[in-house]
């Protein structure tokens, strides 16, 4: 069988294969990938037990499709017609916002690793949803953050890959009839391919991609820091791409960031800033075709790899883009629709502007 489901309940253990008719299986880097599956009534295995929310789910692909596996879990909503039935799957990063944190949780001069790593830990021994742990990166600054309410998504989307431009990855697994997931929390997910393999026009891009020039444009950034007042006292600092200036013109633009007492980190907070919004970023929306020079199973999400599309831009596109989302269509044989960002977009989200002092969230 070229794809393969299975179905578990909430606490892993397999139910059974199934064959419904899949809808389109979106993976997305660091957010929350979602897939339909929808069974006739009359099917035998469409039943209660085995579609309860909150059961898991396993998509394996062969090896002549080449795509990795999609895991989940299903969750409202649940449709129904006169002939079928359709829940819809999200994948496991989605039952991470429906666990949170107490009044207050603290760390002191904590790695985002770590504390990723000790979140997990204390969801899953409270109730087990199927977490295990791969790779858990231990670089990066200390940070000192105070979580009130919060919810585990949140905190590690809003504040640790902020805090540091990290990126986080959940791979389902299966062994000894349990469907799991391995959690991972790396400095940046994916290789440099952009040297071997492409995503070119005529070749493996097929149909009419699009290609948008993002903004805003600024080139002078001011970074506030804390403080009750406006004197000399609140300390500040500014940052001016000078060549984006004589480009665009003066565009200025600026934050307060009210838990920052250091000079240092203001300064750095106003040198990423303008940077990163100094010209457009790039994003293309395209289909693939599961051909050279990048077959599917040669790259994943977060890689980076080079897009030539001779017909698009001023003078032709020829750059590096990083793969940031893809979704197969299990009805159109040998294709991907994807997204990819070209490398100034993705470094803009990826520079690391979260707060080093303490942090109230």
């Amino acid at each position: 069988m070229a794809i393969e489901v299975l179905l578990a309940d909430r606490f892993g253990k397999v139910l059974g294969d199934v064959r419904p008719k899949i809808g389109p299986i979106a993976w997305r880097l660091n957010k929350i990938g979602k897939t339909d599956l929808t069974f006739a009534k009359a099917d035998p295995k469409a039943t209660e037990q085995n579609l309860c929310y909150g059961n898991r789910v396993l998509i394996r692909f062969s090896e002549d499709i080449g795509l990795p596996a999609w895991g989940g879990t299903i969750e409202p909503p649940l449709e129904w017609t006169e002939t079928d039935l359709t829940v819809q799957c999200r994948s496991i990063e989605n039952l991470l916002q429906y666990r949170r944190m107490g009044k207050t949780r603290a760390f002191w001069s904590t790695p985002v690793g770590a504390i990723f790593h000790n979140l997990l830990w204390e969801m899953e021994t409270e109730e087990s949803t199927g977490l295990a742990f791969g790779q858990i990166w231990t670089g990066g600054r200390a940070h000192s953050p105070r979580y009130h309410f919060k919810n585990l998504w949140w905190v590690i989307t809003e504040s640790l890959i902020k805090m540091e431009g990290c990126d986080v990855k959940f791979t389902p697994q299966l062994a000894n009839g349990k469907i799991t997931f391995l959690a991972e929390i790396v400095e940046r997910l994916g290789e440099d391919k952009s040297g071997k393999l492409a995503l070119a026009e005529k070749f493996n891009v097929v149909g009419k991609p699009t290609l948008v020039e993002q903004g805003p444009i600024v080139n002078e950034f001011a970074a506030i820091g804390a403080g009750s007042t406006w004197g000399e006292e609140r300390q500040t600092a500014v940052f001016e791409v000078a060549e984006s200036r004589r480009r665009y013109g003066l565009r200025q633009d600026s934050t307060i960031y009210s838990s920052v007492t250091e000079q240092t980190t203001l300064d750095r907070h106003a040198s990423e800033e303008a940077q990163r919004m100094s010209r457009g970023a790039i994003r293309l929306s395209l289909e693939a075709a599961n051909k050279a020079p990048a077959l599917f199973s040669q790259y994943d999400i977060g890689d980076e790899l080079r897009c030539q599309l001779p017909n698009y831009d001023w003078h032709g596109y020829d750059e590096a883009v990083r793969v940031m989302t893809r979704e197969h269509d299990p009805n159109v044989t040998g294709r991907c629709a994807l997204v990819v960002e070209e490398k100034t977009a993705w470094q803009a989200a990826y520079t690391g502007t979260g707060v080093t002092n303490t942090e109230e969230l």
